[in-house]
């Protein structure tokens, strides 16, 4: 199992509005490694927390871990984003 962060953008928004958003979500394991991304990808257009634009994406695996509750749904809120990035261990699973 994977774990990424997938942060959505859309460059033809006016500045202050082009950011629309975070997802994490959990990818089971696939035979070719090098679509672990695209796994992702698809896993936020399944459970419908895709909000299109562009997105980049990082594995998260080895970071301190997320709560359940802060997966699989896209998160907008900027100050629990910048918590999430720093996400220390007594907060998480």
């Amino acid at each position: 199992m994977q774990t990424f962060w997938l942060s959505f953008s859309d460059p033809d928004l006016e500045p202050g509005h082009r950011f629309l958003g975070v997802t994490i979500v959990d990818v089971a394991e696939i035979e070719d490694q090098r679509h672990w991304g695209m796994k992702a990808i698809e896993k936020s257009w399944e459970l419908g927390i895709n909000p299109g634009g562009e997105v980049l994406i990082c594995d998260v695996t080895n970071h301190h871990g997320f709560a359940e509750e802060h997966k699989n749904r896209l998160i907008t809120d900027t100050v629990l984003i910048e918590f999430l990035k720093g996400s220390p261990s007594r907060y998480v699973n």
